[in-house]
């Protein structure tokens, strides 16, 4: 019993809080017609015309104008055109289109008003040429393409690959410039072995020891005299022909300047030919390191002489050059070890 009587208090409780919804009857279709037989003609009218639109053309602002009637505001200050607002004075964006929900509305609610003004409309010649010159607009105005709504994100290993390859790129042309740029100065001659002076650059060493040089440079270039032939000359030769040197003063500073020269040639440790020859350096630096057999096929074929056989001299010397013993030690080393 008590049971029971739980139960039922619990139902009332549950009833008390029930919200109730109150729905309202539906419209007949006699109130609807009497609803849109209520819409007055002067919701629909344009505000240019005051009369009923046709074909409603709706701005960016929000107004909407029959489109012959924005025509003519369109063309009411050529040889330019406007693009603001009847109303407002708006600028619209992009080209009006015609508003269709809005039209087929004012069709369907005013249907004899608007079947009589499209008719007054095409037979003005005036309007129709104003709607031509206002369709061949929109015709020429192509439509921009709308932007993506979701751009594809940017990946950043990409575009650190891509910056990675410009900048070697660029390193690589850089270095390549600086490499063929170099000219045969003075103090890229004297780097040089003098058995490796070619005619050029013993003219060149000729016109560096001053003015009163000039006639004899040209001698020594139409004689081909090389850096050999240039170790070799004694003051018999300079007085003799083919160079005929008189003057005993020019013949001495030649050859103490020759005296000086055999005396001075040294080696060049790494950073005085990285000086001399600085885009050569990094480029093979950077070259030997990554592509060691291209780099020297290139110097093999496009700079033997300069750089190919220094490096090969360098880096492998003749075995001539060695004691014996070296190689009987070693072969002894080796013959007297077992392997398992």
């Amino acid at each position: 019993m008590k049971r029971d009587e739980e139960l039922t208090a619990s139902a009332e409780t549950e009833s008390e809080m029930d919200v109730r919804i109150p729905v309202e009857p539906e419209l007949s279709e006699s109130e609807s017609e009497e609803e849109v037989a209520g819409l007055s003609e002067s919701e629909f009218t344009c505000h240019c015309c005051y009369q009923v639109l046709v074909d409603p053309t709706t701005l960016t602002c929000g107004h909407s104008f029959c489109r012959h009637c924005l025509a003519n505001w369109w063309a009411s200050a050529l040889p330019r055109v406007r693009t603001d607002c009847p109303e407002c004075r708006a600028v619209w964006v992009g080209f009006p289109k015609v508003n269709i929900l809005l039209r087929d509305a004012v069709e369907k609610l005013f249907p004899a008003d608007v079947s009589r003004r499209k008719k007054a409309i095409l037979s003005d010649p005036g309007f129709c040429r104003v709607l031509q010159a206002f369709q061949q607009q929109e015709t020429r105005q192509a439509p921009r393409a709308a932007p993506p709504q979701n751009p594809r994100p940017i990946n950043i290993g990409e575009f650190y690959s891509g910056v990675v390859t410009t900048l070697t790129f660029m390193t690589m042309l850089v270095l390549l410039y600086r490499a063929f740029s170099t000219d045969s100065s003075h103090e890229v001659l004297l780097s040089k072995p003098l058995s490796r002076w070619s005619t050029d650059d013993v003219t060149l060493w000729v016109e560096h020891l001053g003015i009163w040089t000039n006639q004899y440079k040209e001698t020594f270039h139409r004689e081909k005299i090389n850096g050999r032939l240039l170790f070799a000359l004694s003051d018999e030769d300079l007085s003799a022909a083919p160079f005929n040197i008189e003057n005993q003063s020019h013949r001495q500073i030649i050859l103490e300047e020759l005296h000086r020269l055999k005396e001075t040639r040294v080696s060049l440790d790494l950073w005085q030919y990285k000086d001399l020859y600085l885009g050569k350096t990094l480029f093979l630096l950077i070259a030997l390191r990554n592509v060691p057999r291209l780099t020297l096929l290139y110097m093999f074929l496009f700079d033997y002489e300069d750089t190919f056989l220094p490096f090969i001299h360098t880096s492998c010397p003749a075995t001539a050059d060695r004691p014996p013993t070296h190689r009987w030690s070693v072969r002894a080393g080796f013959s007297g070890r077992s392997f398992c």
